[in-house]
């Protein structure tokens, strides 16, 4: 009977908010944002370009790839779960995406129990190209400049591969994949991560990095857009390892 109460709480808030976005959608949604080719921008007055670039110090993302506990902690397990491997976690994790902040943490977890709704996992882009348009409205850098900065911390020696993938376990195995094509060119690797994600539109986007400066010699770096950072799975493993 409590699952039922829930559900239908759940079923009443997406209808009554339905019935409010057919009535005012025009305005709730903001008007898309043209390509930058991926590196175009508006024409702004002096005003605004100073704006934004006080604004940039705050929201670049950070030069060093962080540790994640939680993604360490699912690394330590002996299967890894199907995050992102289905259509059907797809849509339980936009709907997540949209719905856990607006109900109480109860029902939240009542419904994240039931796999109604996904929790966000780090890292897991569940729409790429509304991630992109973020980007476009609050950078004035292009994207690939803004995390080719970011990338520059591996030194004059390192070596890159880019891709997207749509599940965790795909990006975890992304160095034992057959013809990786290494570049000393960080831009290249996040083109083509970037190009396969406007593909793919949900999943990680995967920077796999060779350097010296690594402490294993090779690492796999996930984008994490809203946490404006890269996340080292090795790190992430390595501190889940001595917070055991």
């Amino acid at each position: 009977m409590k699952l039922k109460k829930v559900v239908l709480v759940f079923c009443c808030l997406v209808g009554c908010l339905g019935v409010a976005n057919a009535q005012f959608g025009r305005g709730m949604f903001r008007k898309p944002v043209a390509n930058k080719s991926h590196h175009s921008s508006f024409k702004k007055t002096p005003q605004d370009r100073a704006a934004k670039k006080a604004h940039q110090a705050k929201w670049s993302y950070r030069p060093q790839a962080e540790a994640d506990v939680h993604i360490g902690r699912v690394l330590l397990q002996e299967k890894l779960p199907s995050i992102g491997a289905t259509s059907g976690y797809v849509r339980r994790a936009k709907r997540g995406e949209k719905w856990i902040s607006k109900l109480s943490p109860k029902i939240s977890q009542q419904l994240i129990a039931r796999h109604i709704v996904e929790a966000s996992f780090p890292g897991y882009i569940t729409d790429f190209m509304h991630e992109f348009r973020v980007f476009e409205e609050e950078s004035e850098l292009s994207w690939t400049g803004e995390l080719s900065k970011a990338l520059e911390v591996y030194g004059s020696e390192a070596k890159f591969v880019g891709g997207f993938v749509p599940s965790f376990a795909e990006a975890v195995e992304f160095l034992d994949r057959p013809g990786l094509w290494w570049t000393d060119n960080a831009k290249n690797a996040l083109d083509e991560a970037w190009f396969r994600g406007t593909q793919m539109r949900s999943g990680f986007f995967v920077i796999a990095v060779r350097s010296p400066l690594v402490k294993e010699g090779t690492d796999v770096l996930l984008l994490d857009p809203k946490g404006k950072r890269f996340i080292s799975l090795e790190d992430s493993r390595r501190l889940a390892k001595e917070t055991k």
